[in-house]
């Protein structure tokens, strides 16, 4: 979170937390890996295509919750 939010890294993303994955996966479709057991690896996947902005994109979703 410090490198997003204090130092400005659009690519910092943010790994071990417990909710944001699942925040990630819900809003991007895939319902189904958001309420099992492993979110993580469907959050990386899923934001995948976003691979230079990815804290930018999680601060969004975050933000639009």
């Amino acid at each position: 979170m410090v490198q997003g939010f204090g130092l400005g890294d659009p690519d910092a993303l943010i790994t071990g937390d417990v909710h944001l994955p699942r925040i990630v996966c819900a809003a991007l479709g895939d319902h189904e890996r958001a309420s099992g057991l492993a979110p993580e690896p469907c959050m990386l996947q899923l934001l995948a295509p976003c691979a230079d902005q990815r804290f930018r994109v999680c601060r969004l979703l975050i933000g639009a919750r």
